[in-house]
């Protein structure tokens, strides 16, 4: 027996309801900055506010101990929300580095997932390819493959090259500049380089706190 027409208006404004409520649930996570909750029970976690809220806390010039906890727990909670998640796990990665010289092992670890999960990553491949030639002596033949990998995918897209040809002027690892310029120098001339500056030129990383 087919449903009443009754039974399909019944049905089908359950179904519009449900939609509508997960629209504003989805809206307000964002706005509150990953959680949506109705009362006392949690409705709903996006990585993307998750992340805007940890961005806030490493954007400033200088962080607490108790901000970069609160910081990698809040990537960490992405990550638990989306996996594929490369700019949580490249805070991760910076946040569990040391004050000073090559990326811990639990760093490392969190580069490597990165690629293990997104191997070219038009968004934030190019920080990330930044964050890897500041270490490059710390890297492993592998992982070195990776960034190379990275970078020269990266050149064949429209939007991106631009940014990832202007890379070098950004990095102050030596050896790190000098790998990425061997690679770029072919690169550069199989297409035109967009743009005359890069928008992570300015953009620096932040210093840990005390």
């Amino acid at each position: 027996m087919s449903p009443s027409p009754a039974l399909r208006v019944s049905a089908l404004g359950g179904l519009a309801a449900a939609t509508l409520a997960g629209s504003i649930a989805t809206l307000v996570a964002l706005n509150a900055g990953g959680a949506a909750s109705l009362g006392p029970v949690r409705l709903l976690t996006l990585a993307g506010g998750l992340d805007r809220r940890a961005d806030a806390i490493v954007s400033q010039p200088a962080i607490s101990k108790v901000d970069a906890e609160t910081a990698a727990r809040l990537s960490r909670e992405a990550i638990g929300e989306w996996p594929y998640d490369t700019e949580a796990w490249l805070r991760l990665a910076w946040l569990d580095s040391p004050q000073s010289g090559a990326l811990s092992p639990t760093s490392l670890a969190n580069l490597r997932k990165s690629y293990d999960l997104v191997a070219v990553d038009r968004d934030w491949g190019p920080l990330r390819v930044r964050l890897a030639l500041e270490h490059w002596q710390g890297l492993d033949p592998d992982l070195r493959r990776r960034v190379e990998q990275e970078v020269r995918l990266l050149c064949g897209m429209p939007g991106v090259r631009g940014a990832v040809m202007n890379l070098p002027a950004t990095i102050t690892n030596g050896e790190g500049r000098l790998a990425l310029l061997l690679w770029l120098v072919p690169l550069s001339a199989t297409g035109k380089v967009e743009g005359k500056t890069s928008p992570l030129g300015a953009q620096a990383l932040p210093s840990h706190g005390n």
